[in-house]
């Protein structure tokens, strides 16, 4: 099980990824191990569609 200095920056870890995606409120839940798991899998699918946005091509002509 993890100490609860690790049990806070996972916690920390996931508020931010709700503050950096604007979704209210953030979450203020008690960290445990499935906890960990689920933020894990949410890490790995964001990591997978930023990585997917490489694929499309820019506009022609810039930015849109």
């Amino acid at each position: 099980m993890a100490t609860d200095a690790e049990k806070a920056e996972i916690k920390g870890m996931i508020q931010s990824l709700y503050r950096y995606a604007y979704v209210l409120p953030v979450w203020d839940g008690d960290v445990n191990e499935d906890v960990a798991k689920v933020f894990d899998m949410m890490l790995t699918e964001t990591q997978k569609c930023s990585s997917a946005f490489g694929w499309i091509p820019s506009p022609p002509g810039g930015q849109a």
